[in-house]
C-alpha cells in the first residue's frame, strides 16, 4: 500500500462523485472451494485456511468497472479476491481521484474498515472479478474464539503497516516503479505463477495515480527500464528480465 499525499477527508453522505448503481443480487456459493482457493496468501496456517474457506458464506462475479461497495457503505462483509484485481480508491473534495491500493487474487478487501464498520473507499473491479464473501460478525468471533486466528491477521496487519511506513520517505520515480513491479512479482510467486512474467490489470494512469506519479512519467521509466534490458514491455504484458538488478535499484532492495 502506498503513501498517499492527501488525507482522507471526513466521511460525509455526499461522499460520492460516481452514480451508485442498483446492486445485482448475490450469487449463492454452489460448490466447495479447495483450501487456499479464497484465502490470504499471507496466511500460513491451513486449518485457519480450511476454516475460512467453510465459513465463505457467498461469492459473486462482478465485471470490469462494476463497483463491490462505496465509500461509507456499512460494512457487513469482508472480501477475499479469488480470481482477478479490484481498485480501492477514494475522490477528495476538490473531485479527484486518489488511488489508495490494487486487491490482486488472495488479498482480503475490508480489513482497515472494522474498527468503522463502514468502508472508507470505494473498491471496483478492474476485470470480470471472482469475489468470496465472509461474514464480518462471525469472523471477528472467530478471533476471539480462536488466539491463532488472531495472531495470523496481527501478522497481516503488522506487514501492511511496515509496507506502508517502508513508502515514508523521498524516492525518485524509477525506483517507485520498479518496487511496484518487484511487490506483483511477489504476489504472484505467492500464488504460484511466475515472478517474472506478469499482466497489469491497470493502465499507466491509474499505476501513476497510486505512486504519485504522473502516467507520462510511468511509461518513460518502462521505457528506460527497456531500454537497460530489464524489463521487455508488450502493451500490459511486463517481462522482468533481471530481478536481481531491479531489487538492487528499487527503494528496499536491502530488505
Amino acid at each position: 500500500m502506498f503513501r498517499s499525499e492527501h488525507p482522507i477527508p471526513e466521511i460525509t453522505e455526499n461522499s460520492y462523485s460516481e452514480p451508485r448503481p442498483k446492486k445485482t443480487q448475490m450469487v449463492q456459493v454452489t460448490q466447495n472451494f479447495p483450501v487456499n482457493s479464497c484465502s490470504s496468501p499471507l496466511i500460513n496456517d491451513n486449518q485457519i485456511l480450511q476454516y475460512i474457506n467453510n465459513h465463505i458464506e457467498r461469492t459473486r462475479l462482478f465485471k470490469r468497472n462494476e463497483h463491490l461497495v462505496y465509500r461509507s457503505d456499512p460494512q457487513r462483509y469482508l472480501y477475499i479476491v479469488h480470481a482477478g484485481c479490484c481498485k480501492g480508491y477514494y475522490i477528495d473534495a476538490s473531485g479527484r481521484e486518489h488511488i489508495s491500493n490494487f486487491y490482486y487474487p488472495g488479498d482480503i478487501i475490508g480489513l482497515e474498515s472494522i474498527f468503522f464498520r463502514k468502508f472508507l473507499i470505494n473498491v471496483i473491479a478492474l476485470e470480470t472479478s471472482h469475489i468470496c464473501y465472509i461474514n464480518l460478525s462471525k469472523f471477528l468471533s472467530l478471533q476471539q474464539q480462536s488466539p491463532e486466528m488472531k495472531e495470523q491477521f496481527i501478522d497481516i496487519f503488522s506487514q501492511q503497516l511496515w509496507h506502508a511506513y517502508s513508502m515514508h520517505g523521498t524516492y525518485n520515480s524509477k525506483e517507485l516503479v520498479i518496487q511496484f513491479l518487484l511487490d506483483l512479482s511477489t504476489h504472484a510467486k505467492k500464488q504460484g505463477q511466475s515472478g517474472s512474467e506478469l499482466t497489469l490489470s491497470m493502465g499507466r494512469h491509474d499505476i501513476g495515480n497510486h505512486l504519485g506519479l504522473s502516467s507520462e512519467t510511468v511509461s518513460r521509466v518502462f521505457t528506460q527500464l527497456k531500454i537497460e534490458k530489464l524489463i521487455q514491455v508488450n502493451r500490459n504484458f511486463i517481462k522482468l528480465c533481471d530481478i536481481a538488478r531491479l531489487k538492487q535499484l528499487a527503494m528496499n532492495g536491502d530488505l
